[in-house]
């Protein structure tokens, strides 16, 4: 059914533009009743058919089944002018935002077009990149939003955060995201906020995202109540590791460390 809106769209698209085009070229903003008639007659005719083959009805039905496509059009045109709306998007850029919107849908993902209009555009002012990226990133977000509860918005700017502070790319970011889901380390309901807090300080003792998730998932194992403990722990080593004060000199003496030394791998 995605498939099959996702073509009668691009149709209607270029129906549209074929208006615009007719309207330019005479630099008139209207067409001639009996021009437009016939243009309006094959749309409806192709609509006909593309509702028969999405619907599974008999001809009988053909009428259902275009109200049915009128209403997926007038929903479509609301997301897309919905989404360029919140994202301040370029007339350029819309274009890229349509084709995000219907990939995502033609692919079964959200509940419906405003849900997938508001997702595409969560990711874009989260996230950026490329019309593809985008699609990948929200397809990957609604995925975890359905599997684990997770709001769009947070899921994008935990993905994000992976991603600078680590170099990851969009799919092994959100695969971290679900694989540690699915480990329990969401079990308090802040792994994605942990995520958030604690990246940057495991990037600056020199260790990787798969790193953090194990630490966050060995704590989980044995029993510690919050992986927010473990990050925290991470995150103070950090600190007095390099302040220089007596008792941090003395706990590297009592570990058989040079503290000014090791204080330099701080930094």
């Amino acid at each position: 059914m995605g498939k099959t809106i996702n073509t009668i769209l691009n149709l209607k698209d270029n129906f549209s533009k074929t208006l615009k085009d007719t309207a330019n070229n005479t630099n008139k903003f209207k067409l001639h009743l009996k021009e437009a008639n016939k243009i309006t007659d094959k749309i409806t005719s192709s609509l006909a058919k593309f509702s028969k083959v999405a619907l599974g009805a008999s001809t009988a039905f053909v009428g259902g089944g275009l109200a049915v496509a009128v209403k997926s059009f007038n929903d479509y045109d609301n997301a897309i002018r919905q989404a360029a709306s919140s994202t301040g998007a370029t007339s350029d850029e819309i274009k890229g935002l349509k084709d995000a919107i219907k990939d995502v849908y033609a692919n079964n993902f959200g509940d419906d077009w405003n849900d997938v209009a508001e997702s595409v555009a969560a990711v874009k002012k989260t996230m950026g990149g490329t019309s593809e990226e985008i699609k990948l990133a929200t397809k990957n977000a609604l995925a975890l939003r359905d599997t684990f509860g997770y709001e769009i918005p947070e899921t994008a700017r935990t993905a994000d955060m992976l991603i600078k502070q680590f170099g990851l790319d969009g799919a092994e970011a959100f695969n971290l995201i679900a694989q540690g889901s699915q480990k329990g380390l969401d079990k308090n309901g802040n792994l994605l906020d942990s995520i958030n807090e604690y990246s940057v300080h495991f990037k600056n003792l020199g260790l990787n995202a798969e790193t953090m998730f194990s630490v966050f998932s060995a704590g989980a194992a044995k029993g510690v109540f919050d992986i927010d403990k473990m990050g925290d722990a991470f995150k103070e080593f950090g600190i007095r590791g390099k302040d220089g004060s007596d008792t941090t000199n003395e706990a590297f003496k009592i570990l058989g460390l040079n503290a000014k030394k090791n204080a330099r791998c701080f930094c």
